[in-house]
């Protein structure tokens, strides 16, 4: 508790906040009630003051400490309005992270509190202070699994390795029913392709609680173990898959085929991926042909202003 009245500890997958924080992605803004607590009680106060309790309490490789609003990026159930918040940003080195932070969030939080009470100018704006580790901040690359693994054996034994796993997550009160998405590729932190590792990524909807996940994250990363030719990792979060803008029309070729024609007329994109479109690159419509016979095929490419 605090001067403020009681709050709860959230300690959930390398994120420790109070009170409860809302699902991730959350955005970093800057709002009214920001600029309302940096006026009244020095947003760089604050935050000078919470890098000491860190420091106090042992919080090694803190990366960043601010204060920001944070509110979700998609429609929830939950409240959309900015939740004022000291955002602190560290790696998890292990995890004795866990009790660490904990104990640096509940000071931190006791310590705005008090400022805000003693203000008496602030109302009903609830400071919140929450603590994640790097990993939720930092962008992500997302590409396909290596033709080694498919041949390995995951060409054939994917669809087996989707369905377990899309059992397990329903044999679990918490995850049941909640599922949007089961995918499979590489997935990390690394601009370096390889070093990112093949991971079965899972989302569910933003109604499904954080703090019931982990005995489902358990089993599933136990199943994958089981994999003797793969190295699996599993990643799950909250997220809404979309689909794509028109429909996948199977390949009439064999990937050995596909594979051959990607590379003949250079069809494979550069990594990273360009953000400016140059004279000579490659250029199509993003849609489908419909032939005489009333089949899709994919449409011509050209070469940019050439």
């Amino acid at each position: 508790s605090s001067d403020a009245g009681e709050f709860t500890i959230f300690n959930v997958h390398h994120r420790v906040a109070a009170p409860t924080p809302r699902p991730l992605p959350l955005s970093m803004e800057w709002d009214e009630q920001c600029a309302s607590i940096d006026r009244e009680l020095g947003g760089a106060t604050l935050t000078k003051e919470a890098r000491r309790i860190l420091s106090v309490e042992m919080v090694s490789e803190v990366v960043s400490v601010e204060l920001v609003s944070r509110a979700p990026f998609v429609e929830t159930d939950g409240p959309t309005i900015g939740q004022p918040t000291i955002l602190i940003v560290a790696r998890w080195l292990d995890e004795g992270c866990s009790a660490i932070w904990e104990r640096a969030v509940s000071k931190i939080k006791k310590l705005v509190d008090s400022r805000r009470v003693e203000s008496g100018n602030l109302g009903e704006i609830d400071i919140a202070v929450e603590m994640i580790a790097e990993e939720h901040s930092r962008r992500k690359h997302i590409l396909p699994v290596s033709a080694e693994l498919l041949a390995r054996g995951m060409e054939t034994d994917w669809a087996l390795i989707k369905n377990k796993v899309a059992s397990i997550m329903e044999s679990h009160p918490a995850t049941a029913g909640h599922v949007t998405s089961i995918q499979l590729f590489r997935l990390g932190f690394s601009a370096d392709d390889d070093e990112n590792p093949d991971t079965v990524y899972v989302s569910v909807g933003y109604e499904c609680l954080e703090t019931k996940w982990p005995p489902v994250v358990r089993e599933i990363q136990q199943f994958l173990g089981q994999i003797t030719y793969a190295d699996l990792k599993l990643h799950l979060e909250h997220n809404i898959v979309e689909q794509c803008a028109f429909p996948l029309v199977p390949s009439s070729r064999s990937r050995a085929e596909n594979e051959a024609r990607q590379r003949e007329m250079r069809l494979v994109p550069e990594m990273p991926y360009q953000t400016r479109v140059n004279l000579g690159a490659d250029i199509g419509a993003s849609n489908y042909v419909t032939g005489s016979d009333g089949n899709l095929f994919s449409p011509l490419i050209r070469t940019l202003g050439c």
